[in-house]
């Protein structure tokens, strides 16, 4: 299959989503040949970018200060920063062929010196021969279109790793139908490789998959109108937060545990004899501040000798957001 490859400029996040979004579902860069694969090369400012059906409560820590998204494709939470090099392909459906597609991109990075090969549920790792076997340097996601799949991952090139380890984590949640990330020890390929900046990384790879250099990106009309509308959709708190599976907590105290529910971001709870003490809680957008909030309540109020039921109490916690009740 031909690929023909672009470099999407900037630092954005919620541009470079929505720019992968607007491929799949719409048409198209006018100068693309539909039969053809697409490459996109990009790098994104740091932030924590959460799969489709993930609970960013459960999977960011809350004393990171990070910006958060949601993708629209699935897998876990991944962290992002300039020293990551995203790359997405934009396939035909008919011709999509996940392993097939690692191993393009597999093939491309041990043609240029860094030994890597697919995981067995996706994923790119460095092999047994390198620096840091078994490490985790791309993790990958998908998302599948009427007419075209993408099939995108992060690859860590220099990345804060430190960073990127403790900006994960979140509280503990029970009945939760969200998608859980799957921890994995994570390595830049820069330590199994020849340390290269990003641009020149990039390059390489358009060659290697597509036997030349990327073009610059540069949507027009109906393309760039679409890449707009996903923009304001995905950046939407509504998305973000309120597009959240339900889940449940729990908080001790005296005559708890405590147990409440969040749907569609909002927090609810049975009648019952702690009622009162919670009243003002209820159906108020869920955030983290809201979360040390009535732990705290629970603690000094109603007793609780308990420790809290959360991996790791913020300093600060995360302020809290406003979305419509209309989700």
């Amino acid at each position: 299959m031909k690929i023909e490859s672009f470099v999407l400029e900037g630092s954005s996040p919620l541009e470079h989503l929505a720019v992968e979004s607007a491929l799949v579902e719409s048409a198209l860069i006018e100068t693309w040949n539909r039969d053809a694969g697409l490459l996109l090369l990009y790098t994104n400012e740091a932030c924590l970018v959460i799969g489709r059906n993930q609970n960013p409560w459960k999977e960011v820590n809350p004393r990171s200060r990070l910006p958060v998204y949601r993708r629209d494709s699935g897998g876990g939470a991944v962290y992002h920063d300039r020293g990551n090099l995203n790359w997405s392909l934009v396939v035909p459906r008919e011709t999509h062929d996940r392993d097939g597609e690692l191993a393009l991109i597999a093939g491309a990075l041990r043609k240029i010196g860094y030994p890597v090969e697919p995981g067995e549920r996706g994923g790119l790792y460095c092999d047994a021969s390198s620096a840091n076997p078994g490490c985790k340097v791309s993790g990958t996601a998908r998302r599948f279109g009427k007419q075209r799949v993408l099939h995108h991952g992060t690859l860590l090139v220099s990345s804060d790793l430190r960073a990127l380890r403790s900006s994960l984590g979140g509280i503990e949640t029970q009945d939760d139908r969200s998608l859980s990330s799957v921890p994995a020890r994570a390595a830049n390929i820069s330590s199994i490789g020849l340390a290269v900046g990003l641009e020149a990384l990039a390059l390489s790879l358009s060659l290697a998959l597509c036997e030349s250099p990327p073009a610059r990106f540069s949507p027009e009309g109906e393309t760039r109108d679409r890449i707009r509308r996903e923009a304001a959709r995905l950046g939407a708190l509504d998305w973000i937060y309120g597009a959240t599976p339900g889940f449940s907590f729990r908080l001790p105290g005296k005559g708890g545990p405590f147990l409440f529910s969040v749907e569609q971001g909002f927090l609810s709870f049975p009648e019952g004899s702690y009622e009162n003490h919670f009243a003002r809680f209820r159906g108020i957008p869920f955030s983290f501040s809201t979360y040390f909030d009535m732990k705290k309540l629970a603690e000094q109020v109603l007793g609780s000798r308990r420790a809290s039921p959360h991996r790791e109490s913020p300093l600060e916690p995360t302020v809290g957001f406003q979305i419509s009740k209309e989700v």
